[in-house]
């Protein structure tokens, strides 16, 4: 027996967040295989992702944020992606500290496969698992929780 499988007649608290994670950790490797090409990791899929969202570029904090991620991480895979020219940094000026990451279009190319490949090992996911309101229910329910975690109604343990 998987010591991650729920008796459906117990909530075990202390396993939601480790199953949400290992639930997008087994997503992520399933998708990797579309990366080798670009000589990528699941690593990076959530950050061609997010910077695939927008046009106009997103700062280091932006994308932290986005991805819930400390900068260092950032300042890493952005790198990574610069090194393999999937993105570069938009400065306003050449002296400037203030820049934004764009994706190269070698960068949304990438990016769209990726995107592509975890839509439809999503729809694959919850067409075969889920109906459509069960569907409709965990997404609205995980945007919620989503925006509670991030508020200042829940306190950060140390």
């Amino acid at each position: 027996m998987d010591i991650m499988e729920i008796n459906d007649n117990t909530l075990e608290w202390d396993l939601i967040p480790v199953l949400l994670s290992k639930s997008l950790k087994l997503l992520y490797q399933k998708s990797a295989s579309v990366l080798k090409p670009y000589g990528l990791s699941s690593a990076h899929a959530m950050f061609l992702v997010v910077l695939s969202k927008s046009d106009d570029g997103l700062t280091l904090t932006e994308i932290s944020e986005s991805l819930s991620v400390d900068k260092a991480q950032t300042t890493r895979m952005v790198s990574d992606l610069e090194k393999k020219e999937y993105a570069f940094k938009n400065k306003k000026h050449s002296f400037s500290r203030n820049y934004k990451i764009l994706l190269t279009k070698e960068g949304k190319i990438a990016a769209n496969d990726v995107k592509k490949t975890l839509s439809e090992l999503s729809k694959k996911v919850f067409v075969t698992c889920v109906d459509q309101n069960d569907k409709d229910v965990f997404l609205k329910n995980i945007t919620k929780i989503i925006r509670y975690i991030k508020s200042d109604d829940v306190p950060s343990y140390k």
